[in-house]
């Protein structure tokens, strides 16, 4: 029994450990941020990181034109049409498939009423678990 709290707790102390040297990501306008691992490498632009490999990348963004969460769904779709819709609710979308040079992605905007939020995650040598986690980090600051 002690054996196996030793180890559970091992277990959970690494992802913990993990996060906390997990890097920031921030929009030019510094109003959405988003959270990488720590070997990723934050670009000249902040919005904007990648892993040593070059073959996964994030870049997030707040759309200056686009009104409403509602609005951005509807034109996302239309941008990624072979992507599939895996979230959809009023203040979250999410959706995975491929980015516009054929790559897969993770796709997700975030909204708080007055601020949206979009990141895009493209991976090619991480795992679709990992480049969801990464989407999932993506707050309205």
């Amino acid at each position: 029994m002690k054996q196996t709290l030793l180890l559970l707790s091992i277990t959970l102390a690494v992802p913990i450990a993990a996060l906390a040297a997990d890097k920031t990501v921030v929009n030019r306008a510094g109003t959405c941020t988003a959270s990488v691992p720590a070997d990723w490498t934050i670009g000249v632009v902040s919005s904007m990181a990648q892993t040593a490999d070059n073959k996964n990348n994030i870049i997030i963004s707040s759309p200056l034109h686009t009104d409403s969460l509602a609005s951005l769904k509807e034109t996302s779709q239309k941008l990624y049409t072979g992507d599939k819709v895996t979230k959809d609710t009023a203040t979250e979308f999410e959706m995975e498939g491929k980015s516009m040079d054929g790559k897969p992605n993770v796709y997700r905007a975030v909204s708080s009423g007055k601020t949206i939020c979009i990141g895009e995650v493209i991976f090619q040598s991480i795992p679709i678990a990992d480049a969801r986690r990464i989407a999932e980090t993506l707050r309205v600051k």
